[in-house]
């Protein structure tokens, strides 16, 4: 399965004790999936950390806790999804307030 977005890393499982800045793939529609990639620490996402805020074409699939999993990964030189995700950063920062 091929899916295509741009990588993020944003706090996730907050006031538990797996709180974590964790990796996702947004695909627009304000719509995020889990993501892991194949062969990287889970603790640290070094690995992925090289395509944070850029647009990628990843392939793999589901596992049974609805995280992707990343077998292949390359950055897709596409930049329009960039500008709906800063106004749906715009959004979130003025709903923490």
């Amino acid at each position: 399965m091929e899916l295509k977005g741009i990588i993020i890393f944003k706090l996730s499982n907050i006031d538990s004790n797996s709180e974590a800045i964790l990796p996702y793939l947004y695909v627009g529609n304000a719509q995020y999936v889990k993501i892991y990639l194949v062969d990287d620490n889970p603790f640290e996402n070094n690995m992925l950390k090289a395509y944070d805020s850029k647009n990628v074409i990843i392939e793999g699939d589901y596992d049974e806790y609805k995280t992707f999993i990343i077998e292949t990964i390359k950055e897709d030189i596409v930049q329009e999804p960039k500008e709906e995700l800063d106004k749906e950063k715009e959004i979130e920062l003025c709903e923490d307030k």
